[in-house]
C-alpha cells in the first residue's frame, strides 16, 4: 500500500524569501492599471468608449496611470466593459510578473500554497514495504523536523497543523508495517477537526486539509466532514481547475472505506461520485468511477457485474493507449481475483495533491 504526496508546483529554496518580505510595499494597482490600459488599447477602445455612469474617463485614466485606485466593484465592472474575465486578468498579471520580484504573499496558485504549508522538493512516496523503509524513515525525519521548527516559530494554527500531519503520516505508515490500515489517530486529527467544523465556508486549502487528515479519522468523522464539503464546497465543482480536487477527495474516501471493508459507506461515496460525474470535464474521472464500481461489485456480492466493469475499463485504457493506467488497473484486478477482501487495503492508493 502506498500513499503518494505530489506537488504539482515546486518552490525552490530561494523562493522562501519572497513569501514574507517585509520591505516590499509595492502596490498592485499600478501594474493592474498598466495591464488594463494595454488591454483597452489592444481592442482599439478610447477612455470615453469605456467610461459610463459607473466609472468616468477621468477615473479610468488615473487608474491606468497608477495615480488612483478602484474599488473592487468598479474594477470588476471595468473588466466587463473590456469583455475580459477577472480570471484572465489575474492570469495575465501574474504571467508577466518577474519571478525575483513576485510577491502577492507567495500564493500564485494552490500548488504553491500547499508546498509552502508542506514543503518538499518533489513528490514523495511513503511505503510499508521493507525495502523502502530506509527511504521512508529518512523522509519522515526530514519533514517532521522541518514542521516542528516551523511550528515553534509561528503562532499560525495552520502552520501548527503541518506538524500534526507529518506525525500522523508517520504513525499511519508504522501501523501499515504491522498490518493495520487506517487506525484512528485522535491525537493528531482532533485539532484539524475543530478547525474544519467551525468553518462557515470552505476554501480550496480546507479541502486539501480534509483530504490529507481523513487518513487518521474514524469513518464517521470523515463522513460528517464530507457532508460539510458537499454543502460548503459545492461551488468548486464549477471551478474547472478544482473539479479534480473534489473528485480525488471523493475517490480517496471511497478507497479508504474499501480498505476498511465498510461497504455501506463505500457505496455512499461511489453514489456521490456518480451523481457529480455530469460536472466532470476530465474523462479519467469516468474511467476511475467505472473501475471503482467494478471493485465494489466484486466485493459486494456481484462478481459478474464487477468483472464486466473492470474489463471494460481495461478495454478503454488499451484503446486510448493509456499503458500506465491499464497496467495499474490490470494489476489491481488480478489482486482482487486472487486475494480476500481483507487484503484490499494493500492496493489502496491515496493521493494528496
Amino acid at each position: 500500500m502506498k500513499v503518494k504526496l505530489m506537488s504539482k508546483i515546486q518552490i525552490g529554496a530561494a523562493s522562501e524569501a519572497t513569501h514574507t518580505s517585509p520591505n516590499n510595499t509595492e502596490s498592485v494597482s499600478p501594474q493592474l492599471g498598466e495591464l488594463v490600459r494595454a488591454v483597452r488599447l489592444s481592442k482599439g477602445l478610447t477612455l470615453a468608449e469605456i467610461a459610463d455612469e459607473k466609472i468616468s474617463a477621468a477615473a479610468l485614466s488615473k487608474f491606468e496611470n497608477g495615480k488612483a485606485d478602484l474599488t473592487l466593484t468598479k474594477f470588476v465592472h471595468l473588466l466587463e466593459r473590456l469583455w475580459i474575465t477577472p480570471e484572465e486578468m489575474i492570469y495575465r498579471y501574474f504571467e508577466n510578473m518577474p519571478t525575483e520580484t513576485f510577491n502577492f504573499n507567495g500564493y500564485p496558485s494552490l500548488g504553491n500554497l500547499l508546498t509552502r504549508w508542506m514543503p518538499f522538493d518533489r513528490g514523495v512516496t511513503f511505503s510499508d514495504q521493507p525495502e523502502d523503509q530506509a527511504q521512508t524513515d529518512q523522509a519522515f525525519q526530514q519533514y517532521i523536523s522541518l514542521a516542528r521548527q516551523r511550528a515553534e516559530q509561528s503562532t499560525d494554527r495552520i502552520v501548527q497543523l503541518a506538524l500534526d500531519f507529518w506525525q500522523m503520516m508517520q504513525q499511519f505508515t508504522i501501523d501499515l508495517t504491522q498490518g493495520h490500515f487506517g487506525l484512528p489517530q485522535p491525537q493528531y486529527v482532533n485539532p484539524v477537526l475543530r478547525y474544519l467544523n467551525q468553518l462557515d465556508d470552505w476554501t480550496e486549502f480546507d479541502l486539501f486539509l480534509f483530504t490529507g487528515f481523513s487518513i487518521g479519522m474514524t469513518d464517521q468523522q470523515s463522513l460528517s466532514l464530507f457532508k460539510l464539503v458537499l454543502s460548503r464546497g459545492q461551488k468548486y465543482f464549477h471551478f474547472r481547475s478544482e473539479q479534480d480536487l473534489l473528485f480525488r477527495l471523493i475517490e480517496n474516501q471511497f478507497n479508504l472505506m474499501m480498505g476498511h471493508q465498510n461497504y455501506e459507506l463505500a457505496e455512499y461515496y461511489l453514489s456521490t461520485f456518480h451523481e457529480n460525474l455530469e460536472k466532470a470535464n476530465n474523462a479519467s474521472n469516468h474511467i476511475t468511477y467505472l473501475f471503482d464500481r467494478g471493485w465494489f461489485n466484486l466485493r459486494a456480492g456481484n462478481p459478474i457485474d464487477g468483472e464486466r466493469d473492470c474489463q471494460q475499463v481495461l478495454t478503454v485504457a488499451r484503446f486510448l493507449d493509456l499503458s500506465d493506467l491499464e497496467a495499474d488497473f490490470k494489476w489491481r484486478l488480478h489482486f482482487f481475483q486472487t486475494h480476500p477482501s481483507n487484503q484490499d487495503w494493500k492496493t489502496v492508493q491515496i493521493y494528496l495533491n
